[in-house]
């Protein structure tokens, strides 16, 4: 499967929700001893699959995963995303190079843990206009936070090519310190 980035917000197809099974499917087809779980249907911003008993959080970036953001709240105050999730784990597919993108898992109590370390969090508030209330989006570097870089597909401007995933071999043997 192809994931168009600029179709994943168009909650009227099914693009989005496509790319959440392909990615659970990904996963437990490449790594040892992992089996889908549930997979959300429509808006849910608690998590969007589960694999053996980890709840993950997908996300796609077109962003390098030196400059990704996360979102955090809405504009107006109210819990999204991060401060909302019920997840344990989320999955990043961001820009890994000119023709490539990675997944990277992070531990959303890693994440936590990054955000209420940065002293100068409230200066990082930056609104976008995803949605009529807008979201709150915070910076994130992910070579400052414990990650694992699952493997790579091919990239090419906002298309990631699933089909084409090779598991990286480190991840192979440590994906279990990240989906239980």
């Amino acid at each position: 499967m192809i994931v168009d980035i600029r179709k994943l917000t168009d909650f009227s197809s099914d693009h989005g929700e496509l790319a959440e099974r392909a990615v659970q499917k990904l996963i437990c087809d490449n790594f040892k001893d992992l089996n889908p779980g549930v997979l959300t249907v429509g808006y849910d911003p608690t998590y969007d699959f589960s694999i053996n008993n980890t709840l993950i959080e997908l996300k796609f970036t077109t962003y390098n995963f030196q400059v990704t953001k996360v979102e955090v709240a809405r504009a107006d105050g109210r819990p999204s995303g991060l401060s909302l999730t019920k997840s344990d784990v989320y999955a990043f597919f961001s820009q890994d190079g000119q023709r490539t993108a990675k997944l990277r898992f992070i531990k959303t109590a890693d994440l936590y843990a990054y955000y209420l370390t940065r002293q100068t969090l409230t200066h990082h508030h930056s609104p976008t206009s995803g949605d009529c209330a807008g979201r709150i989006e915070l910076p994130l570097n992910m070579s400052n936070v414990n990650n694992l870089g699952a493997g790579v597909c091919d990239y090419d401007n906002g298309l990631f090519d699933l089909d084409t995933f090779r598991p990286d071999s480190y991840a192979v043997d440590n994906i279990h310190k990240y989906i239980q």
